[in-house]
């Protein structure tokens, strides 16, 4: 309606009163179901009403709200050139609205999608991947956020290797003896391998290395171990080892007699020539230790000397083997007593 040449205007609010007379009115602190009217008061004289009010008008303010976007993936670690699923994480995505729209990015390759889940097969070390989310929700604010970004752990891949050995570098025992096996190397092994044990070929189970290996019987015996790896990216993911062979002998007892070569009685001051006989179990390399009243003469197989009365020769045989009941004996006829040595005749 005709307003006239100069009117005024009074703006009100029914929460804040009055707000000010300039046309138009732009307000940023308005609340939710807050009315606004408009008083005109016109300059004519002649006009039927000098002032007029608009109608109150309530206005509808929408609450703000912050999206949040969160993503997941269904691995944490990989090894080289494994696929990765990335998706977006329910449970913290918030305010998205009815029609987000998403942009998934790498911190290496750039851009990669807008689909909801990405998968990705050529991750390297150290690569990060975010999604972008733009929420359609009104009064979002930004409309527009960034997830956490997401790493995921790479590792290379491995080829198991596995080597064994007795520990002293033993090759035989005798039986009711053990033998310790431990790994000199498990390259590739991962933090907690598995072994299995096998003795001729014959698995003895799941051991723990060092593992002590007994009541072999007598023989050879070989010995080996297949390890298992524990890293997820061995490949293969497992490796037999070298094969070991230990002997397993029978203990025995070495024993051995002495003799002498000449007939007896003797004269006094005369030689008489010992030598050791019936040998048993006394090894590839015995040795023979001749004694005269207790003390030691001489070494070897014989023994020479001119006894007096009542010396009594006795002899000890150490052997080097490990598989015998002692590895130094005394002669089975432990001493050889001459007390009938004639005596020196005088004529006249």
């Amino acid at each position: 309606t005709d307003k006239g040449a100069n009117p005024t205007y009074t703006w009100i609010s029914s929460i804040q009163g009055y707000l000010g007379s300039t046309v138009p009115l732009k307000l940023n602190n308005l609340k939710d179901g807050e009315e606004i009217s408009l008083t005109l008061k016109f300059s004519e004289t002649c006009a039927t009403n000098t002032e007029v009010t608009s109608t109150k008008t309530p206005i509808k303010v929408n609450p703000t709200f912050v999206p949040v976007v969160g993503i997941k993936a269904d691995k944490s670690k990989i090894c080289a050139g494994e696929a990765v699923v990335f998706s977006i994480d329910d449970t913290k995505t918030t305010n998205q609205g009815t029609s987000p729209t998403y942009q998934w990015k790498s911190s290496v390759q750039g851009d990669l999608g807008t689909t909801n889940t990405l998968s990705l097969s050529n991750l390297i070390a150290n690569e990060e991947v975010t999604l972008e989310m733009t929420s359609n929700l009104t009064c979002a604010t930004p409309n527009k956020v960034t997830s956490i970004p997401m790493l995921i752990s790479i590792e290379t891949q491995v080829t198991p290797d596995v080597q064994i050995v007795i520990k002293g570098g033993i090759t035989s025992i005798c039986n009711e003896e053990s033998v310790e096996i431990e790994a000199t190397k498990t390259d590739g092994g991962g933090d907690n391998p598995t072994y299995e044990l096998f003795v001729n070929n014959s698995s003895k189970g799941t051991v723990t290395l060092p593992y002590t290996l007994s009541g072999l019987s007598d023989g050879n015996h070989t010995i080996k171990t297949i390890m298992t790896s524990s890293s997820t990216c061995a490949s293969p993911t497992t490796d037999e080892s070298n094969e070991l062979t230990v002997t397993v002998g029978a203990k025995v007892s070495p024993s051995f007699e002495i003799d002498v070569t000449e007939n007896l009685p003797v004269c006094p001051g005369s030689t008489l020539n010992f030598t050791v006989k019936n040998l048993q179990n006394e090894g590839s390399a015995p040795t023979y230790e001749w004694l005269v009243n207790g003390a030691t003469q001489s070494l070897g197989t014989t023994y020479s000397a001119a006894l007096n009365k009542d010396d009594v020769v006795s002899a000890k045989l150490k052997v080097v083997e490990t598989c015998v009941t002692a590895q130094l004996v005394d002669a089975t006829n432990t001493t050889v007593s001459y007390t009938h040595l004639r005596a020196h005749e005088t004529r006249h």
